[in-house]
């Protein structure tokens, strides 16, 4: 009898941390960037081809961006998505510098599909992407 409440136990905890871990990857987003363009001195560039991986963990509040340079950003606000589809997130950097990154849905104006904004004060880049998951 013990022999058996002990497999219920192990099987429970087993079912239970499974359970979790399903929970949790339900708020985990991955990206593919397909492009990207720089914003300088008042200009956009033009696209560049990339394929870069974008991994928003809303568990962890971290974005991640796997660029030639990784690029990690600490969630500090997520706000309500604007007339224009648009998500705005505050983030600090891994430097401590403040951004904001925005999310553009296919509901943008001008056809702006899947657009991902990093902004900072006076330089923005552009990630064009398509969901993972």
């Amino acid at each position: 009898m013990k022999k058996v409440m002990l497999t219920l136990g192990v099987l429970l905890c087993t079912l239970l941390a499974v359970a979790q871990a399903s929970a949790q990857s339900e708020h985990v987003y991955k990206l593919r960037a397909q492009a990207y363009a720089t914003y300088i001195l008042g200009d956009w560039g033009p696209w560049e081809e990339c394929s870069v991986l974008i991994v928003i963990d809303l568990n962890r509040e971290r974005i991640k961006i796997h660029s030639e340079t990784l690029q990690e950003y600490d969630i500090v606000e997520v706000r309500d998505a604007d007339s224009y589809g648009s998500l705005h997130i505050d983030c600090i950097d891994q430097d401590g510098d403040e951004v904001v990154l925005t999310l553009y849905s296919p509901d943008a104006p001008d056809d702006q599909e899947n657009n991902l904004y990093i902004r900072y004060e006076g330089l923005q880049w552009v990630y064009h992407y398509t969901v993972l998951n």
